[in-house]
């Protein structure tokens, strides 16, 4: 996020903190996962406001476990009212499946969909 920032800003040296701004917590239910410690203070939560040194321009990074929405992104809110998303990781992964647990279901099952057998790897050593 902060090399995107960098990026459209030219130096991470305008950005200033505003004092303050700083919001810590826990989500709900932390305190009963499993093998987290009675009484623990772990913060799985953070905002935090900044400024662009001689602008108008404020940014606010914000970030957490267990939110609603698994996703990253930065949003530009206008001063009308207007906003503009730019996603960074996708919300959703594109397949119900990562590649390697496709390659290791062929692997198991004797399919070749994504993967050639055993016996096929094998002769290609040779």
């Amino acid at each position: 996020m902060l090399n995107l920032l960098s990026e459209i800003i030219g130096s991470l040296d305008k950005i200033h903190y505003k004092q303050g701004s700083l919001k810590l917590g826990q989500y709900n239910g932390y305190m009963l996962t499993k093998g987290v410690k009675e009484n623990s203070q772990i913060e799985t939560y953070f905002k935090a406001g900044f400024s662009l040194e001689g602008t108008d321009i404020h940014v606010e990074f914000e970030a957490g476990k267990a939110q609603k929405q698994d996703s990253v992104f930065m949003k530009v809110e206008y001063l009308d009212g207007t906003e503009y998303k730019i996603q960074i990781k996708p919300t959703e992964k594109p397949f119900s499946k990562e590649a390697h647990e496709y390659i290791i279901e062929d692997i198991i099952t004797g399919n070749e969909r994504f993967a050639v057998s055993i016996k096929e790897s094998l002769k290609l050593g040779k």
